[in-house]
């Protein structure tokens, strides 16, 4: 949602916002992923809270980024939460492909 050095391929990373260590079921779902400078994500220590994460993610200048911080506002991230999120990016996703 925003060109900027984040969008390089050497730059450009997925970040699992609960940890892939975590070993539950959903952790790969799209829902838990989202799109970071490596820099930041690299940044980020396993284990992390969810409100520390947050506060790396607000590093990142991606459009996509800001609008998880703005309507992840709670300080947990289990499968509800990555649910709904889920959701807003099929809803990102539609309006970018829509026809006009």
């Amino acid at each position: 949602m925003r060109a900027t050095k984040e969008l390089s391929v050497a730059e450009f990373s997925l970040e699992h916002i609960k940890d892939q260590s975590n070993g539950d079921s959903w952790i790969g779902y799209i829902g838990n992923l989202l799109p970071l400078d490596e820099k930041i994500n690299n940044g980020i220590k396993s284990g992390a809270s969810f409100s520390r994460k947050k506060e790396k993610y607000a590093k990142s200048e991606l459009k996509i980024v800001e609008l998880f911080i703005e309507k992840n506002t709670h300080n947990r991230w289990e499968e509800p939460e990555a649910e709904v999120w889920k959701h807003e990016i099929i809803k990102l996703l539609e309006m970018a492909t829509r026809l006009k």
